[in-house]
């Protein structure tokens, strides 16, 4: 496809008054934005808007580089909800071909791109998502390969030659990494000039995005101007923090909020944040009015306690991408669980590597997004062991043993005393040198007790076992009780079990064995 353009300059418009409406239409659209670029344009656009009773196109382009949104993506999309319900028509972009490019925004490697099977997988939810947050009967939405794939090598060469190397090398990415030697793709280049070209043939009066993006976005201005299009304004969202509250929201970075979590998980990833981050996520994800916001803000530094804050907050989030009776359960779930109590829905994690850290085995576990996050949820006392609340940011959790406890017929306290030295004392742990040289002892680790009186069972003969060699009900149930006491007196962490007919159990191998312990004495 051969590129043309008409450079011809529109001769200026005689500036229309800023009725009341767009004035107030002004002030929402500026509400937590970054920058908007450039303000006075825009106000005509609006103004010119309500004359003609033509809505703005207002633009905000996503690249589907994984299969679900997170609430770092709902900032901006809150602004287009805004301009929405002030009657614009929003067009939701989503870049199935410049996926496959890789936006370098922000990075300081080259981002790797996408296959054509994983965008398309991935764009099939984003909308259905997105329309969480906008209203989508009134949402346009397109895919950039429409305009995109037809350009072919003339085209895209074509585009290319309209933007200089010294012009792409101003971005702050691209000069960072060729300062520090690392290296550009050619096709990098290729991106900004790509979206920039999007607005072109959207015909954008304005485009969102985050604060990483400004420069891709007035690169779509400068392509307009040269198409002869009035170009668009710009509108630049502040990148939202993660749990962490250091990188910005992120699922490579596992620190996110993803807006078709569980409800009780939504709330409580909201509540793990700190209390200073918590006015950010109010800033930029509330849809309270400032003035509400500022008199909470007062309300906390008078005392009232943040919780009470936060709680709302991850209500107000959690009834938007699920119901208010779900943000009821959670607040309800979240209570129970600080409370010591057990939920309904506990997921059950397999966790190797012991021993380690707590703050490392939250993180494993994605219970935290980082040990940074754990480390505070340790300090707020947040974390419980066993119902217990632990507040010791460097302990460690070590080895442990399940035992499954019988008696024989003719066992006495002598032999089950001597059994439990021999289990304290038996080296089944690794060292450093991975060899089998550690004990439970040694490790620390827990020991998990239960009674299981069929193990005795004779299976040499016949094709069903004889429990003839087991010590009688009453005895098993008496030594076990004795073996139980002495191993809290010898053991600082002993629990018991008891096997039902519904019974579970998952068994982890860490061991590296599992084995039948005996012993000689009787």
């Amino acid at each position: 496809m051969d590129i043309t353009s008409s450079a011809t300059a529109k001769a200026s418009a005689p500036q229309l008054p800023l009725s009341e409406r767009v004035q107030e239409a002004l002030a929402i659209a500026k509400r937590g934005v970054d920058e908007l670029l450039i303000e006075s344009e825009f106000a005509q656009k609006l103004a010119r808007s309500e004359q003609t009773g033509v809505p703005l196109r207002i633009k905000l382009g996503l690249d589907p580089t994984a299969p679900d949104l997170h609430l770092g993506h709902t900032v901006v999309l809150n602004k287009m909800r805004q301009l929405q319900n002030l009657g614009h028509q929003v067009i939701f972009l989503i870049g199935d071909f410049t996926s496959m490019i890789g936006d370098p925004s922000g990075r300081n490697v080259t981002r790797p791109p996408l296959t054509r099977e994983q965008i398309e997988l991935n764009a099939q939810t984003y909308f259905k998502q997105a329309s969480l947050v906008l209203d989508p009967t009134k949402t346009e939405i397109r895919y950039n390969s429409e305009w995109c794939d037809p350009l072919g090598a003339r085209g895209m060469i074509q585009l290319a030659s309209r933007y200089t190397v010294a012009r792409m090398m101003e971005r702050d990415d691209f000069s960072k990494r060729f300062k520090n030697g690392t290296p550009i793709s050619v096709h990098e280049f290729l991106y900004p000039l790509m979206q920039g070209y999007d607005s072109v043939a959207l015909k954008s009066d304005l485009e969102l995005g985050g604060t990483d993006q400004k420069f891709n976005l007035l690169v779509g201005r400068e392509l307009q101007k040269d198409w002869g299009q009035e170009p668009q304004c710009i509108l630049t969202m502040p990148l939202l923090e993660g749990l962490d509250g250091v990188e910005k929201m992120s699922k490579s970075k596992n620190n996110y909020i993803g807006i078709t979590e569980p409800a009780n998980t939504m709330f409580a990833k909201v509540m793990s944040i700190s209390d200073v981050m918590m006015w950010r996520y109010y800033e930029l994800l509330s849809w309270r009015s400032i003035a509400d916001i500022a008199a909470l803000k007062a309300e906390i530094e008078g005392g009232k306690n943040p919780r009470d804050a936060k709680v709302a907050i991850a209500q107000e989030i959690v009834a938007r991408f699920h119901s208010q009776q779900a943000a009821e359960d959670a607040l309800a779930d979240f209570v129970n669980r600080s409370k010591g109590g057990i939920p309904d829905d506990v997921p059950e994690v397999s966790l190797s590597g012991a021993p380690a850290g707590l703050a490392q085995l939250l993180k494993q576990a994605n219970l935290c997004a980082s040990t940074s996050e754990a480390m505070r949820m340790i300090e707020q006392g947040g974390v419980r062991i066993d119902s217990t609340v632990v507040s010791d940011k460097g302990l460690k959790v070590d080895a442990g043993l399940m035992v499954l406890v019988c008696a024989e017929r003719g066992d006495t306290e002598k032999e089950a005393d001597a059994l439990l030295n021999k289990l304290l004392g038996y080296r089944v742990f690794a060292d450093e040198a991975g060899k089998m040289n550690r004990s439970v002892t040694d490790t620390g680790g827990g020991l998990l007790l239960v009674p299981q009186f069929t193990l005795a069972a004779d299976t040499k003969s016949g094709t069903r076992p004889s429990f003839t060699p087991a010590a009688a009900p009453e005895d098993g149930r008496r030594l076990f009780e004795h073996f139980v006491r002495q191993a809290r007196v010898k053991h600082p962490i002993v629990e018991t079990g008891q096997f039902g007919a519904d019974m579970q159990v998952s068994l982890t191998n860490d061991g590296p064995v599992t084995f039948w312990l005996q012993t000689g004495a009787k």
